[in-house]
């Protein structure tokens, strides 16, 4: 009862989309996705040679998927080249949400 009334605030001060932003940032903290190798290549990103990819976000936390990432994919759908975060878990949830290129170990 009580998540369902935040929701609705969250509804009611920022919008849905924005609700849904921070929705799926609390899924994306709980992320699980890992990798091995020296660094992460998104499959799904299609134009990896597109010039817009300009932007690589250091640190993968809730702040920058909810707020930072959210703004600027409202700017340019393809705006994430890179993302790095001691935690590579989020890193890749993060570069996969947001249709980014890759993710490096260090």
């Amino acid at each position: 009862m009580i998540l369902l009334k935040k929701i609705l605030t969250y509804v009611e001060q920022f919008g849905l989309p924005r609700t849904l932003s921070y929705i799926r940032a609390n899924i994306h903290m709980n992320s699980n996705k890992n990798f091995k190798d020296s660094e992460w290549k998104n499959s799904n990103c299609r134009d990896q040679d597109n010039k817009e990819r300009i932007v690589a976000i250091i640190g993968s936390g809730k702040f920058a998927f909810s707020t930072i990432a959210y703004f600027l994919r409202n700017n340019k759908k393809n705006f994430l080249r890179c993302v790095y975060s001691p935690g590579i878990k989020k890193a890749v949830s993060l570069c996969k949400y947001y249709n980014g290129l890759y993710v490096p170990s260090d």
